[in-house]
């Protein structure tokens, strides 16, 4: 039984293909694809597969060395398990009161009426003509 965690079965010719492509690339190849800096002039010891894991074909197929497999492999698994994570959880959408920005706009028209309705209400206490107040946005004056 395997221990590995491929998502893909090797295929049943798998222990042919590894020798070939080993004696074809018996230096790690290592930089040739774009997301890789440096060079590596270590003996290859495993094969890499370049494309897709189900894709065997000797020209998509690498001789690398174990710790640049190791750093492949790595990369490949925490990418695939930010793909997972970022599935899991549904972005958070904000509450359809704030969605807009208007409860802010209404929260300051409010203020501004009610600073608008105090002045009034200084006023008027000063001409003499009875007591203003605000409730629920709406300015109400009583006569004294």
């Amino acid at each position: 039984m395997s221990s590995s965690r491929r998502t893909v079965p090797l295929p049943g010719n798998w222990h042919a293909i590894v020798p070939a492509i080993l004696a074809r690339d018996p230096v790690c190849r290592w930089g040739i694809l774009p997301a890789e800096e440096g060079y590596c002039r270590s003996d290859s010891t495993e094969v890499d597969h370049m494309g897709e894991a189900w894709d065997h074909d000797p020209a998509r197929l690498r001789g690398i060395c174990h710790y640049h497999h190791l750093k492949r492999t790595s990369a490949q698994g925490n990418a695939a398990a930010a793909r997972q994570r970022s599935l899991k959880y549904r972005p958070k959408e904000k509450h359809p009161g704030f969605a807009d920005g208007t409860a802010a706009l209404r929260t300051g028209a409010a203020q501004a009426e009610g600073t608008a309705a105090g002045a009034e209400g200084t006023a008027a206490a000063a001409a003499g003509l009875g007591t203003t107040y605000v409730s629920e946005g709406t300015t109400h004056m009583e006569r004294g």
